[in-house]
């Protein structure tokens, strides 16, 4: 997710995070995963238009979504009219499994002296929600921070840039980072910046074959043509395909 701002004295929103989901699925010998790595949002063109919305990851067996993170919402762009300040897209906090959220992407500013594009949201991570993207205050003058991935694999979102003039927006981190803002003075306009793509691990335990046997056998001892006392005992085995 992203954004931008375009004419004279324009910022744009920071685009939203997207989400981070983990599960734990069991599978059987023959299945088959299929696997959709979310694509980032595009940025925010230079004429105002808003970032687009960063895409699901997914994996499915069969008809059974496993896991899935939705992607960031893109950040607002504004155009035709002074001073105009778009603001933050939505992380996302929809999924299937265990879901950490995006950060907001921060709202644009300007100050009458300089503009800040808001930065992006982070990613959310494995075990925490990404943070939210910053908004200029006039103070510091100098690039805004995109917000942190969330702890344990979630991306940073990109920075909000500033300027007298004109700045770009700073692209997201894969997995999940919102492109951050642009400002764009005097009709030398600038994009925002694209969304970090989505992320698909897998960690997988294999289960090696074991065979157990339980109870025991004791000597057979009887006078000839007397049976012997009935003794028994059991086999079983895990994860066999063939004799």
């Amino acid at each position: 997710a992203k954004n931008t701002g375009s004419l004279t004295n324009c910022t744009g929103g920071g685009g939203g995070g997207g989400a981070c989901s983990t599960t734990t699925y069991t599978v059987s010998a023959g299945q088959i995963l299929t696997i959709t790595v979310g694509a980032g949002g595009t940025a925010g063109a230079n004429t105002g238009t808003n970032g687009g919305n960063g895409a699901a990851s997914t994996v499915v067996i069969g008809a059974t979504t496993i896991a899935s993170a939705n992607g960031g919402t893109g950040g607002q762009g504004k155009s035709g009219t002074a001073n105009a300040n778009g603001t933050g897209g939505a992380g996302a906090t929809a999924g299937t499994g265990t879901v950490r959220s995006g950060g907001t992407g921060g709202n644009g500013f300007y100050n009458s002296s300089y503009g800040w594009g808001g930065s992006g949201g982070g990613g959310g991570g494995t075990t925490a929600n990404g943070s939210n993207g910053l908004t200029g205050t006039g103070s510091p003058v100098a690039n805004l921070s995109g917000g942190a991935g969330g702890a344990s694999s979630g991306g940073a979102g990109g920075a909000g840039n500033y300027g007298i003039t004109s700045a770009a927006g700073g692209a997201g981190t894969q997995p999940g980072g919102g492109g951050g803002g642009s400002y764009a003075y005097s009709g030398n306009n600038k994009a925002g910046g694209v969304g970090g793509a989505g992320m698909v691990t897998i960690t997988y335990t294999i289960a090696l074959p074991t065979i157990t046997v339980t109870g025991s056998l004791t000597a057979f001892s009887s006078c000839q043509s007397t049976a012997s006392s009935q003794q028994s005992f059991t086999v079983a085995g895990s994860y066999l395909t063939a004799n």
